[in-house]
């Protein structure tokens, strides 16, 4: 069970900057607009469709609550101009209760100008639509869903980047909510690698790619794994595994299991990968998981002539996204705020 967090509550009855004055958010209100939903062992609260994931000791509701003020105080503080545009980038943003109440606290401080890049893997396969229609329609229509991070780093939009825009038409909020799932956790030993993240099809939307080596006779085996992970709540340990992402310089980074299995996957893997970019060709531009992913397809042809096999598949890691979208915005030209909310703490950093 993960260790609840103390969080001291703002005593303050308002916010106020510039002569707007602002009640803050209380958990009695909360109550009175929403109602709790229980599902075997975790609780969901409701405001029509919109929801959040309640939990003590992960997100209780005076966490939540103190979340939504502290969000809205600070942007109060350090982007106090009501007509200049702000931008939110909400990652793990599932429901979107959380998101509505710090929309209405903003527009009650009186900011016109508010959009939403809404960021959830559960947003695949027409995942919870309807509570972002409704959002759409009763909260604010600038908002633009996405299943990755990887998936709004790339979106083109007027022959540029959505997320280039973003960056420069005013300020930028990243709000980094823990998944609602508390990961099973074991014990595994110390030759494993922990494999976590959301399996997704497209490599375009993803932001690493795993590598599991095995006999064949265990192959039917280790093609489950993928699935597993798709449960979003499990994480799997292999002392067989290798995983790649690509850092901010476009540089392929490698983590694997600390076995001889392992540290054979990474030594076969780098050294093919190596032989793929002494083309010209190739070695100009940066490196993208769709190289990684022939480096593997090339080992996998190499072992199984030795009765090996390996299989390969691409996923979006939170921990990864976080990353990725602190190193996109850290350089912006506007004000930028990234703010956390895991495990009931609340954390900021303040880019000028």
């Amino acid at each position: 069970m993960i260790p609840s967090v103390s969080i001291k509550p703002d005593t303050s009855v308002h916010v106020s900057h510039d002569d707007y004055q602002v009640s803050l958010l209380t958990a009695d209100r909360v109550i009175q607009e929403s109602q709790i939903k229980h599902d075997g062992l975790c609780s969901f609260r409701y405001k029509g469709r919109r929801s959040w994931f309640e939990n003590e000791n992960v997100a209780s509701l005076n966490g939540r609550v103190n979340f939504i003020n502290k969000v809205t105080s600070r942007i109060i503080e350090s982007m106090p101009l009501r007509d200049k545009p702000i931008t939110f980038i909400s990652l793990g943003s599932a429901g979107l209760l959380t998101e509505s109440f710090i929309n209405e606290q903003l527009k009650n401080a009186g900011y016109k100008d508010i959009s939403w890049r809404i960021i959830e893997v559960d947003y695949q396969s027409n995942g919870y639509e309807q509570c972002r229609k409704e959002f759409r329609e009763h909260v604010n229509a600038n908002v633009r869903a996405f299943t990755t991070e990887q998936a709004y780093l790339n979106k083109s939009h007027n022959h540029g980047m959505l997320a280039e825009n973003d960056k420069n038409r005013g300020g930028v909020v990243i709000l980094s909510i823990d998944p609602p799932t508390d990961l099973e956790k074991k014990s595994y030993d110390s030759d494993c690698m922990i494999l976590k993240g959301r399996p997704v099809e497209d490599v375009k939307k993803a932001n690493a790619i795993y590598f599991i080596f095995a006999p064949i006779v265990h192959k039917e085996m280790f093609c489950q794994v993928p699935q597993e992970l798709s449960k979003g709540d499990k994480l799997v340990g292999l002392d067989c595994a290798l995983k790649c992402s690509i850092n901010k310089h476009g540089k392929p980074e490698f983590s694997y299991s600390q076995s001889e299995k392992g540290k054979y996957i990474y030594n076969g893997v780098k050294r093919l990968l190596d032989l793929h970019y002494e083309n010209p060709d190739l070695a100009q531009r940066k490196i993208e998981l769709s190289d990684v992913a022939e480096a593997f397809d090339k080992f996998i042809e190499i072992i199984n002539i030795a009765g090996m096999t390996g299989i390969r598949f691409f996923v979006s890691d939170y921990d990864t996204s976080k990353l990725n979208l602190h190193n996109y915005f850290t350089n912006c030209n506007n004000e930028t705020l990234f703010a956390s909310f895991e495990n009931n703490d609340i954390s900021f950093e303040r880019k000028e």
